[in-house]
């Protein structure tokens, strides 16, 4: 693999984690504003973030691999983090 795709996968790890702490901290925001509603919208976004994670999680494993990048492999657990973190928040009352 190229070294720009291997940079394109490092942009959409941290891409991916900073979106889920921003939507992490938004969830907080609409729970303190619409209550119960904040947890449908919570629940519909987990189920986006979810997906995506487990798509690029799957891409920067293989690419990990086959590089033998240990640090890329490293963002596999910081978006397992982040996608916990905003799990957390989702089903938090």
């Amino acid at each position: 693999m190229e070294k720009d795709e291997i940079r394109q996968l490092y942009w959409q790890a941290e891409e991916l984690c900073r979106e889920l702490e921003s939507a992490r901290e938004n969830l907080y925001v609409l729970r303190a504003e619409r209550g119960d509603e904040a947890q449908k919208i919570g629940l519909k976004n987990l189920s986006y973030y979810k997906k995506a994670a487990v798509a690029l999680i799957s891409e920067i494993a293989e690419v990990a691999e086959e590089e033998y990048d240990s640090e890329l492999m490293g963002w596999v657990t910081e978006i397992e983090e982040a996608l916990s973190s905003f799990e957390t928040e989702v089903y938090s009352e």
